[in-house]
């Protein structure tokens, strides 16, 4: 049984989540197999897709451009029945990679794996043995050295569906758990984790204050700091950091009868860095107001809905169905994600948003001579801040990436795919590469032979590895330089 096989299940009723009603039992397993960019697990796809506008790209093909040049190389995951493989790579060539790390694991169930800020460590979740499936909340939570081949435990009985989320400073994990007598009467939790010194990995230590300072206590080294019972909130999933640089975004996926997606804000230590980050936030709305007048932000008495912990704030209802695929912009400003929604024929169709977190308001992305559905896996550009995003293939019409500014305008097409079509990953820090996962199919259903595809900002493409199971979410860990600095 390979990785792919033992989700496939799960994978199937993801298909058709947020699209029409389901039970509850259904539902919930929808959410569950969902994580952040943070990650997001399984994506639903549409039965059908409209076909999309004809593009600028004419039938004569333009000479192979050379690669782009970048210091940065690709990371990404090798999956084995056995054990995983950690391997570096140069874009322009990645038949030249460097092996990092060999990690075994449970056989058929791969790690579930999160680079560093820095380039320097590896947070993963592993399945033990006695663990009764990849969905039952059993796995053991692990921070390895990648210079010294060194790991220590740091966590048990954490989500394997959800990676690591680590803080911008390296020092803590945000993991996801789900913990209760049985399924339907359990809590769903996030966990907050110090990473321990290990190996090279030596912290800075914290200078210890005067007698006149006020004494900080030493934090756990795990905390819950979000929680809540799965009967008013099916999922939360930690997406990113805000301008503060240390509260934490995070989506929550209403359970009950409250159905929809929301985005809160959470902070770690107090109410009063809640405070501040809070006082950050309508600093921005006021800013954003002062600057256009015609579209004021909403008041400051924005009422939240109940919160998983005191810590917590809504920010703003993303949708009121299940949303997917979250994306942060690396200026915390802008969150982009995925919703099912029905087209004008009755198909059912994937459909990129943002939500402006300053205004606290959301759109559906639109540009013209773009379809409306068929979005597939946005992701932001690292130097120009737009949206890119893939265009499932449509009748008479190829697939192709195209990149857009939140508000629709700045349109460019960065590349057709030779067949098939590209779910974005995760471009390098100097814009130049986008690695994809590249589809020979024709939909989200049909998929045929799958590979891990790079391609450079000029449309110069090369493949780094085949198979299914290496081009997944968790397939592409970062980007990193050769003295492994990270992102």
């Amino acid at each position: 049984m390979t990785q792919q096989d033992s989700q496939a299940s799960w994978r199937w009723i993801a298909i058709g989540g947020g699209a029409v009603a389901l039970s509850l039992v259904v539902l919930l397993a929808v959410v569950l197999a969902s994580g952040g960019d943070g990650d997001s697990g399984a994506t639903p796809a549409p039965t059908a897709t409209p076909s999309p506008s004809p593009t600028p790209f004419g039938q004569t093909p333009s000479p192979t451009p050379a690669p782009p040049e970048s210091a940065y190389r690709l990371v990404y995951r090798e999956f084995t029945p056995t054990e995983d493989v950690i391997w570096a790579a140069p874009p322009a060539d990645p038949s030249q990679r460097e092996e990092l790390a060999r990690i075994p694991h449970r056989e058929g169930f791969g790690i579930k794996p999160s680079l560093s800020p820095d380039g320097k460590l590896l947070a993963y979740l592993s399945l033990p043995e006695y663990a009764v499936s990849g969905q039952s909340s059993q796995a053991i939570a692990y921070v390895m050295d990648l210079e010294a081949k060194e790991s220590v435990q740091v966590a048990e009985n954490v989500d394997l569906l959800f990676a690591p989320l680590w803080t911008p400073d390296g020092k803590y994990l945000y993991l996801r758990a789900l913990a209760g007598p049985e399924f339907l009467a359990a809590d769903v939790m996030i966990l907050r984790v110090i990473v321990p010194p290990i190996g090279n990995n030596t912290p800075t230590p914290t200078p210890t204050p005067a007698p006149s300072q006020s004494q900080v206590p030493t934090p756990e080294p795990t905390a819950v700091v979000i929680r809540d019972s799965i009967a008013h909130v099916l999922n939360f999933i930690p997406v990113g950091f805000s301008y503060d640089g240390d509260s934490i975004y995070f989506v929550q996926i209403q359970g009950g009868t409250a159905q929809g997606s929301l985005l809160g804000l959470y902070s770690p230590a107090t109410t009063e860095s809640l405070a501040k980050a809070w006082e950050l936030y309508l600093d921005a709305l006021q800013a954003a107001d002062q600057a256009n007048a015609a579209n004021p932000p909403p008041s400051e008495t924005v009422t939240p809905q109940p919160t998983p912990a005191p810590q917590s704030r809504l920010v703003v209802e993303m949708s009121d169905q299940l949303a997917f695929e979250y994306s942060l912009r690396a200026d915390g400003y802008w969150l982009s994600y995925v919703v099912q929604e029905f087209a004008d024929d009755g198909t059912i169709v994937n459909r990129a948003y943002v939500a402006d977190i300053v205004a606290a308001a959301v759109h559906g992305v639109s540009a013209e001579s773009l379809p409306v559905g068929a979005h597939l896996r946005p992701v932001w550009h690292p130097t120009n801040g737009r949206l890119t995003f893939g265009i499932l293939p449509g009748e008479g019409g190829p697939a192709f990436l195209v990149m857009v500014g939140v508000d629709g305008g700045d349109l460019e097409y960065l590349t057709t795919a030779p067949s098939g079509f590209d779910e974005p990953r995760k471009w390098s820090p100097d814009g130049n590469w986008l690695a994809v996962s590249h589809s020979e199919g024709t939909a989200l259903t049909d998929r045929h032979d799958v590979r891990l595809d790079l391609v450079g900002i000029n449309g110069f493409r090369t493949t780094v590895i085949a198979g299914a199971d290496n081009a997944t979410e968790d397939s592409v860990l970062g980007w990193i330089t050769p003295d492994a600095g990270g992102e």
